[in-house]
C-alpha cells in the first residue's frame, strides 16, 4: 500500500488514468460532498469487506481509497 497526496490524485484524474476511487466515509457524508466518479463504500458498515471485494475484483487494478472531502 502506498500513500499519495492530493496533487498526485489530481494529476491522475487529469490524465484520465485507469483506477478505482473509493470513498469510505458514511453515506451521509458522501451525499454532501465527494470526488466525482468515486464509489461510496462506508468503512463502518457491517458489509464493508464484502462490498469492497465485489467492486475490486482485479488484484492488479489501481485502487485509491480516501476518507476526506475533496475541498
Amino acid at each position: 500500500m502506498k500513500k499519495i497526496g492530493r496533487k498526485v490524485l489530481e494529476d491522475l484524474i487529469k490524465k484520465e488514468s485507469e483506477f478505482k476511487l473509493i470513498n469510505v466515509l458514511s453515506r451521509e457524508s458522501f451525499g454532501k460532498v465527494h470526488i466525482s466518479g468515486s464509489i461510496n463504500i462506508p468503512f463502518l458498515e457491517e458489509d464493508f469487506a464484502g462490498r469492497f471485494a465485489s467492486r475490486v475484483v482485479d488484484q492488479n487494478e489501481m485502487v485509491i481509497v480516501y476518507c476526506a472531502s475533496p475541498s
